[in-house]
């Protein structure tokens, strides 16, 4: 379920919370699947935090479109926000889904995206 930031400007901040398997997209208009606020369109976003835990051995795997940008296994948390930097490498699509895949058992995992938009 993502929770909107919203600061009376284009772009932001999304956070994020999943239990399960889940994906956030650019733009949709179900509740918690998109990173757009109502009546804003997204062009693009990018991970620059996560807080995460799993069962025993089981991991987290965040994907966008094709592409693994990160495996996260035990409980930890990275914040990429205060360097100005973001998980992605050059040849990931900024506008692809992020895909957070459980791999099994229990895990809950927090990410914050910065989005940018045009409204």
């Amino acid at each position: 379920m993502a929770i909107t930031v919203k600061q009376n400007k284009p772009g932001g901040y999304v956070v994020t919370r999943s239990t399960a398997s889940d994906f956030l997209s650019l733009n949709s208009a179900t509740a918690g699947k998109g990173a757009n606020a109502v009546g804003e369109t997204v062009q693009s976003m990018t991970v620059v935090g996560a807080k995460w835990s799993v069962s025993g051995t089981e991991t987290w795997t965040i994907k966008r479109g094709a592409n693994t940008i990160a495996i996260l296994a035990g409980s930890g948390s990275h914040n990429y926000d205060q360097d100005q930097m973001k998980l992605e490498d050059a040849t990931t699509p900024e506008t692809a889904n992020v895909v957070m895949t459980l791999s099994g058992g229990t895990g809950t995992l927090l990410l914050k995206v910065h989005k940018v938009s045009g409204e």
